[in-house]
């Protein structure tokens, strides 16, 4: 609290955060590189103002509004005596700015809204988070036999700082969102929130197989007979189609009687 008479200096380079009681008869004075932060982290919408009278500051400050990472939805109020109050405001958490706001405008990010508003003479933010936490998330492009290659997408929701992957237990790498995959392997996705936490995931492709089968038929193709059984066997347990025709195809399950050449 400033009380009567007195006055609070903020340098270029100085930052006040938190709350500011100026009492009557006193100012604020702010030099060009100054900052006054309303902090709303660890707040409340049932708190009361940050600041009792915002026309009580002069200079030429640097607004700021600083939120937790997942504040929760309500009308927070900034500061009473606002109602001339025409500066830009620099919207964030810690780590992290999610944009800039002017009274009657908003910022949207990471799936919630920040508005700033005038209520009367007093400034609010109101803050509409959906306030589902986005996990990561691995999806695969191909997930039927093929003998081509897999593109695994993830997508790291809130987890998408420092994101990198690694195949089969080897070295982290910096992950763009996409792996392609040439061979059956497990991959592996982390990523960090904003608040140092990983989230991790994991996913195995085993459905790639570029080596064709080798199908081994059996059969008495020298005697002179009237009928013989075609047996047939592949390498890798594909399973295995048959034509007599060449035109109508079947699937083998057992002996095949053949009664004529062809």
């Amino acid at each position: 609290m400033v009380k009567n008479g007195g006055t609070l200096y903020v340098s270029a380079g100085g930052l006040h955060k938190g709350t500011l009681t100026l009492a009557t008869g006193t100012k604020a004075n702010v030099k060009s590189g100054g900052v006054i932060d309303f902090t709303v982290s660890k707040r409340s919408t049932s708190d009361t103002y940050l600041i009792n009278n915002l026309a009580l500051i002069t200079g030429t400050p640097t607004y700021t509004i600083t939120v937790d990472v997942n504040q929760a939805s309500g009308e927070y109020k900034l500061a009473q005596g606002a109602k001339d109050f025409n500066k830009t405001v620099t919207i964030g958490n810690e780590n992290l700015d999610f944009g800039t706001l002017s009274v009657g405008g908003s910022v949207e990010y990471n799936g919630g809204q920040y508005r700033l508003v005038l209520s009367g003479d007093n400034l609010h933010l109101i803050i509409q988070n959906s306030g589902a936490v986005q996990s990561l998330r691995v999806t695969a492009d191909v997930t039927k036999p093929t003998n081509g290659n897999v593109t695994l997408t993830a997508n790291f929701g809130d987890y998408g700082i420092n994101p990198e992957y690694r195949i089969n237990g080897g070295n982290w790498q910096s992950c763009s969102g996409k792996v392609v995959v040439t061979a059956n392997s497990t991959v592996e996705f982390r990523g960090q929130n904003q608040r140092g936490e990983y989230s991790n995931a994991s996913y195995k492709v085993s459905n790639i197989d570029k080596t064709a089968p080798v199908i081994t038929l059996k059969g008495n193709n020298t005697d002179s007979v009237e009928s013989t059984q075609l047996t047939a066997s592949v390498d890798d347990g594909s399973k295995i189609m048959y034509s007599i025709d060449r035109k109508n195809w079947k699937e083998y399950t057992s002996a095949i009687t053949v009664t004529s050449n062809g």
